[in-house]
């Protein structure tokens, strides 16, 4: 697939909005680009409009069409799933597989996040419009990519991965390595990373092990707002906020207002503070307290890409806890930690239920996860950081996501492509050689550092943050 720059189609990230404004200048200027920008509402359009005084977008495009389609009526059910087919058939992607991605579309697939904020699209779209939904975000993304012979997609969720792929068209988006502020390019909708298994061959062996001491740099940066959020009196003055701002956009008549569910929004707030308080009560282990052996099992955020979008074949936490806990050996725990961005999200029993089975531990929240995977004797994950963490300082690593960029390393164990999960598991714990194992580890952290760019201090909350270098 030839990568030419002739016209492009950005997706505009509100998180990134600044970076790829000067992504595109820069694009335009040297390579005489013709730069297409793409976003969700008419407020976001009318504010690239406002920056795109020197013309470095020739059109400002509202993408918006899923959200709003699966509002429509629907008159002919028939018509509808014809269309379906033809997509379907198009793309090689079912669109019940595609919407695991979509945490509106896709919520029913959000099994652990059952509390997380309703919207008005989750509780309104039957079968007919989540069709009807997805059949004109094809027909859009079909006629952008003709009318505009799109010869590059920069960014966007995995309905346009699929539609750029579909029509032969690259698709490119700045990916996280998740190790300081390293990042790639990757080409699909995992975050796959196209070069970096060519990398570590080449230089082959360096360090005999590495460390990792701190989490990546937009992770830390994540966390300290969380906790700032989780204080009684932020809470009760998040209240407000939410409440002024959904006047404000009601009364400016905001696409925004017909989102997420208010009462949800305001339910969310409250439930994340009584539940932080909750997990401080339950008594937890600290890492200090694990005396056996155990595997570490992190959990995810969901609804959140790094589950539904990363992993549609496996997404299910609450099976993998159970599954592991079935196949350990005696005399190996299994340490579960919830993430902090989940709190208040789960349902009600979720924990009780986990702390039901007897070789698993619940340990406290607040934990930082690099240190639980440095003490842990194996790490076991989805698509989580704490596999590329284990895996770089050499531990051995199970895991049940099929796309990540690391499971190309000896001590990386694939369920449901390696072997039985019990298997694994022996082998991962009883057969990985250490020395050999913390040395391909190091070999890993310093093909990132050669194969990705350094985004320096950005960390997607301040967002200009960057120097041009990062451009």
């Amino acid at each position: 697939m030839n990568l030419t720059l002739h016209n492009i189609g950005i997706i505009m990230m509100s998180e990134a909005r600044h970076l790829l404004v000067d992504i595109a200048r820069r694009l335009q200027q040297e390579h005489s680009s013709r730069i297409h920008a793409y976003v969700n509402t008419a407020q976001e359009a009318k504010y690239y409009r406002s920056v795109n005084q020197d013309g470095v977008f020739a059109s400002i495009n509202d993408s918006g069409v899923l959200m709003r389609a699966a509002l429509d009526p629907v008159d002919d059910l028939v018509v509808e799933e014809a269309k379906a087919h033809h997509y379907e058939e198009l793309l090689g992607e079912n669109y019940n597989t595609i919407a695991v991605a979509n945490g509106h579309l896709g919520r029913g697939y959000v099994l652990g996040g059952f509390h997380y904020p309703r919207s008005r699209v989750m509780n309104q779209t039957d079968y007919g419009k989540f069709l009807h939904a997805y059949n004109e975000t094809f027909e859009f993304w079909q006629r952008e990519i003709s009318e505009k012979n799109l010869s590059l997609i920069v960014n966007g969720n995995k309905e346009i991965s699929c539609i750029a792929r579909a029509n032969g068209v690259p698709y490119r988006s700045y990916a996280s390595a998740r190790y300081k502020n390293y990042h790639y390019w990757s080409d699909d909708e995992f975050w796959s990373h196209p070069n970096l298994e060519k990398v570590f061959r080449d230089i082959g062996p360096g360090p005999e092990s590495a460390e990792i001491e701190a989490p990546y740099l937009s992770e830390g940066a994540q966390r300290r707002r969380f906790l700032q959020k989780s204080r009684p009196l932020t809470v009760l003055w998040r209240i407000g906020y939410l409440t002024l701002q959904n006047i404000y956009w009601r009364w400016r008549g905001y696409e925004k207002a017909k989102g997420y569910l208010f009462r949800d929004r305001l339910m969310h707030e409250i439930r994340r503070a009584v539940w932080v308080r909750r997990l401080n009560r339950a008594g937890f282990a600290k890492l200090a307290d694990i005396q056996s052996p155990f595997v570490f099992f992190p959990m995810h955020t969901e609804p959140e890409a790094s589950l539904g979008r990363f992993s549609p074949e496996y997404f299910s936490q609450l099976t993998a806890i159970a599954s592991l806990s079935r196949d350990l050996p005696a005399g190996v725990r299994l340490a579960v930690k919830e993430t902090i961005y989940s709190i208040g999200c789960r349902p009600d029993n979720f924990y009780d239920q986990i702390a039901d089975f007897k070789n698993v531990i619940m340990m406290d929240v607040w934990e930082r996860g690099v240190d639980v995977v440095r003490a842990a004797s194996a790490v076991a994950t989805i698509t989580g950081t704490a596999g590329l963490e284990g895996a770089a300082m050499g531990k051995p690593v199970v895991t049940f996501g099929q796309h990540n960029i690391y499971d190309f390393l000896p001590h990386v164990f694939v369920n449901g492509r390696d072997g039985e999960l019990r298997d694994l598991l022996h082998r991962a714990l009883y057969e990985v050689p250490t020395a050999k194992a913390r040395a391909d580890g190091a070999q890993f952290l310093e093909a990132i550092e050669q194969s990705c760019f350094d985004f320096g201090t950005y960390d997607y909350v301040d967002h200009k943050s960057y120097d041009d270098e990062v451009v």
